[in-house]
């Protein structure tokens, strides 16, 4: 049963992967643009960016022990 939750982490991990390239994509469009953005989002950005690379990190690792 643990199998099955698993294989199931692990595509959810994947579609999550999915839309942060996606936003990633979207931010160096926007900057390749010419556009800036605002002090306030660029802090939320790193800072949600760092988060999620964390959990991720986290995720793998624990997806990998089983």
């Amino acid at each position: 049963m643990l199998f099955y939750f698993a294989k199931i982490a692990k595509q959810e991990l994947s579609h999550a992967m999915i839309f942060h390239d996606m936003a990633l994509a979207e931010v160096n469009k926007a900057k390749d643009a010419g556009k800036e953005p605002t002090e306030e989002m660029q802090k939320v950005w790193d800072c949600m960016h760092v988060e999620y690379v964390d959990k991720v990190q986290t995720l793998e690792y624990k997806l990998g022990r089983l």
